[in-house]
C-alpha cells in the first residue's frame, strides 16, 4: 500500500498481525498479565484500538480471569464492543464470495446512546483497500456516508477478512455486501450502508444462510 495514500489513516496497535483477525481466539497463547497490559494500552492510546481491547478482554473472559481487566475498563471510562464476539461467530455462516479486486469492509461507528449499545457498524464495498476507503470516509464529507467523518471510529478487521479481494461483478459484490449487512443486523442494533439485494432475492448460494437467519433468535444487546 502506498504510504502517501494513507498518511491520514488512523493507525492501529501492532499487537496482532493481519492474519490473526481470522482466528477464533487470536490471543489464546498470551499470558494474563500481557492481555491486561494490552487492554490498558489500547484503551489509553491515541487513537484507541477498541477491537483489539475487546478481543483481549474476551480471551480473559473465556478463561474466567477478567476481573482485573474489568477494573481497567471501568477506570478508563471506556466501553468495549460487547457484540463483537457474537458477530464474529455469525459471519462464519456467510459463504465466501468469488475472488477479485474489490473489498467489503466494516467500520465501527460511535455516536449512539446506551439504548443502542453505544456502537454500530457501517458496511461498505469499494475497489480501494479498506484502509484507504476508511481514510476517505473520515476526510471527505462529500463522498462519505452520513455521520462517518465524525463518528467513524475504526475498521473492524475481524469482521471483513473473508471479503478482502471479492469479485467486482455487480451481482457477486452486491449479494456479498447485502449478506454481510443483513447478517450483522441480527446481532447489532445499528447497521448502516446499502442493502441492494433483499434476503428474498438472494441466489441459491445463500440458501443455507437464509435458512439460518430465518431461525436465528439472538436478540441484539
Amino acid at each position: 500500500m502506498d504510504k502517501e495514500k494513507i498518511s491520514n489513516f488512523v493507525p492501529y496497535s501492532s499487537f496482532l498481525k493481519k492474519e490473526d483477525f481470522r482466528k477464533d481466539r487470536p490471543f489464546m497463547r498470551w499470558y494474563k498479565s500481557d492481555l491486561e497490559e494490552i487492554i490498558f494500552k489500547t484503551l489509553n492510546s491515541t487513537p484507541q484500538d477498541l477491537e483489539v481491547a475487546t478481543l483481549a478482554f474476551y480471551e480473559l473472559k473465556i478463561r474466567k480471569k477478567h476481573f482485573e481487566a474489568n477494573k481497567i475498563i471501568e477506570e478508563n471510562n471506556n466501553r468495549i464492543i460487547d457484540w463483537l464476539p457474537k458477530a464474529r461467530e455469525l459471519i462464519k455462516q456467510i459463504p465466501k464470495c468469488s475472488s477479485g479486486n474489490s473489498n467489503l469492509y466494516v467500520i465501527l461507528r460511535g455516536g449512539y446512546t446506551k439504548s443502542n449499545n453505544y456502537y454500530g457498524v457501517y458496511v461498505g464495498a469499494s475497489r480501494n483497500e479498506p484502509e484507504i476507503r476508511f481514510n476517505q470516509h473520515k476526510s471527505d464529507i462529500k463522498i462519505s456516508a452520513r455521520g462517518l467523518p465524525i463518528n467513524g471510529i475504526q475498521l473492524l478487521r475481524s469482521l471483513y477478512w473473508k471479503w478482502e479481494g471479492i469479485s467486482s461483478n455487480p451481482k457477486i459484490l452486491l449479494h456479498g455486501e447485502s449478506a454481510l449487512h443483513l447478517s450483522l443486523k441480527k446481532i447489532i442494533k445499528k447497521v448502516s450502508g446499502n442493502v441492494e439485494v433483499s434476503i428474498e432475492n438472494w441466489d441459491k448460494k445463500y440458501l443455507a444462510l437464509k435458512k439460518y437467519l430465518d431461525t436465528f433468535n439472538e436478540k441484539p444487546f
